[in-house]
């Protein structure tokens, strides 16, 4: 069962990887994709379940750290946007200035 896991899995990954739209998918799950496809991980499911789904839950754990400081860097760009744009308009709204 846990090799029918993993084969899906990896089955899965290859597809996606086929298709470029799901790039950023791929990109913001680096970590557990990786953790995936590693041979010596996937061969640790074989012999000590718990061990592999600690470490894939680390692996996903550590991408969505990564997502979250991504997220704060959009975050902080799209104030900086909104200052210069406000700034550009003297503070009477983006639709009023003219």
């Amino acid at each position: 069962m846990a090799q029918d896991f993993l084969a899906d899995i990896q089955a899965l990954i290859t597809t996606l990887q086929s298709n470029g739209s799901y790039s950023q998918v791929l990109t913001n799950h680096a970590q557990e994709i990786a953790y995936i496809q590693n041979s010596t991980d996937a061969a640790l499911l074989s012999t000590n379940c718990t061990a592999y789904f600690a470490g894939l839950n680390s692996a996903i754990q550590a991408d969505q750290q990564a997502a979250q400081i991504q997220l704060q860097y959009q975050l902080i760009a799209a104030q900086q946007f909104s200052q210069i744009v406000y700034t550009l308009v003297g503070g009477r709204g983006y639709h009023n200035h003219g």
